[in-house]
């Protein structure tokens, strides 16, 4: 057993020295499967501050998001040593992949470290020398609440009332993000961390993409070919962009390891349900009587949080399956006429790799455990035994 071992681990390291073996790892940075979240993490609405709309509900009042430093001028602050807002000391700051036996690790710099390792930090990707700052706290989550929870089109006019002819109680909320002077719940990062692993495990469209790969669409079986195929992807091109989601979304996972990520955002996301609680409060009966279909906010974000820490974690399940899944296409793979054996043990390299990372699940296993008040009502996900599949997510009061 030992002697099989070591032959894999040494034809990996011979793989490993060829020219197009880290390139083939990096494969996230080719795929389109990805441009959809790459907006996301740390950029949605980035192009600008406001927002004038929930769907098709005009707002009688554009609202804003509370502004936060760009990336570049803060690390450029940073090294300098000064900025703008004592805050801005707090924020948790510099993360960045490397390459660690040519898989990307999260690794935390300084800022005179990111100057003088630039090229280094470039050679996982050139966005992974471009910093951003982010929000721990996802700012879609907010605004997909209003959306997806309280705004109908029918009730868009009561709302409208409530929300502005009271007081600035929307704009309130909002002000709950984290921001430049009053919060800091922002986490510095390069845009390669930003975009491409966070986004791809706390963006909207994670379970959308994990079942697409899981999905005919990238199946393998004896009917699939090595080239010429007739299907949307070859062979190859199925196992490379498995792969690369699967890189991707451990890396994502490892993202939310850093020690300030999940702090951060139940500080947030205390701090928003108390400016609801204190909403409902003062608005009281107005809301039952706009007759919006609800009576107060604060109970209706909680249950939405709560299912969304479960949509979230759902993603470790993922890890597992999609891992056995590739296992099961490699093997498939190697049966079928014309396969490519160089190819294949390549992958089954970069598979060894995730899989001991998977292996030691301290190092990217997460959970996201929001305490309401201070007074431990808490959500649990229960998983199976081999800790694969999210089975139940209940609340414990």
């Amino acid at each position: 057993m030992v002697l099989v071992l070591f032959r894999v681990i040494l034809f990996c390291l011979v793989l490993s020295s060829l020219a197009g073996f880290s390139a083939g790892l990096r494969i996230s940075e080719r795929l389109s499967d990805v441009s959809a979240n790459t907006s996301i993490s740390g950029h949605l609405f980035a192009g600008s501050r406001f927002i004038g709309n929930f769907r098709t509900c005009n707002l009688k009042t554009r609202i804003q998001w509370p502004p936060h430093p760009p990336g570049l001028r803060f690390l450029r602050d940073d090294q300098a040593n000064g900025h703008k807002f004592p805050r801005h000391q707090s924020i948790d700051r510099w993360y960045v992949a490397q390459l660690v036996d040519h898989q990307p690790r999260i690794r935390k710099i300084s800022a005179t470290q990111w100057y003088q390792q630039q090229s280094d930090l470039e050679t996982v990707s050139t966005q992974n020398s471009i910093p951003s700052i982010d929000h721990a706290y996802e700012r879609w989550w907010l605004k997909s609440f209003f959306e997806r929870v309280i705004m109908r089109p029918e009730k868009c006019v009561p709302l409208n009332r409530l929300f502005f002819e009271y007081g600035p109680y929307l704009q309130d909320i909002f002000n709950g993000v984290a921001g430049p002077a009053t919060q800091a719940e922002l986490v510095g990062m390069s845009q390669y961390v930003n975009s491409f692993f966070k986004a791809e495990v706390m963006g909207p469209r994670h379970e959308f993409t994990f079942q697409r790969f899981m999905s005919a669409t990238y199946a393998i079986d004896r009917n699939s070919k090595w080239q010429g195929s007739n299907e949307r992807f070859t062979i190859p091109e199925k196992l490379d962009r498995k792969l690369g989601y699967l890189e991707r979304i451990i890396s994502g996972c490892q993202v939310m390891k850093i020690k300030s990520m999940i702090p951060y955002m139940q500080i947030t996301n205390q701090r928003i349900y108390g400016l609801l609680r204190n909403m409902d409060q003062k608005l009281g009966s107005k809301i039952r009587r706009a007759n919006v279909g609800f009576s107060a906010f604060a109970p209706l974000y909680k249950a939405y949080m709560e299912q969304l820490a479960c949509e979230k974690m759902a993603v470790i399940g993922h890890v597992y399956r999609l891992a056995d899944q590739v296992s099961r296409d490699l093997r498939t793979a190697g049966n079928l006429r014309g396969a490519d054996t160089a190819a294949l043990s390549r992958w089954r390299c970069i598979l060894e790799r995730h899989k001991e990372v998977i292996a030691r699940p301290q190092s990217w296993r997460f959970a996201i455990d929001w305490d309401w008040d201070h007074r431990h009502s808490r959500s649990h996900v229960w998983y199976d035994e081999e800790m694969t599949n999210v089975t139940a997510c209940i609340i414990v009061a």
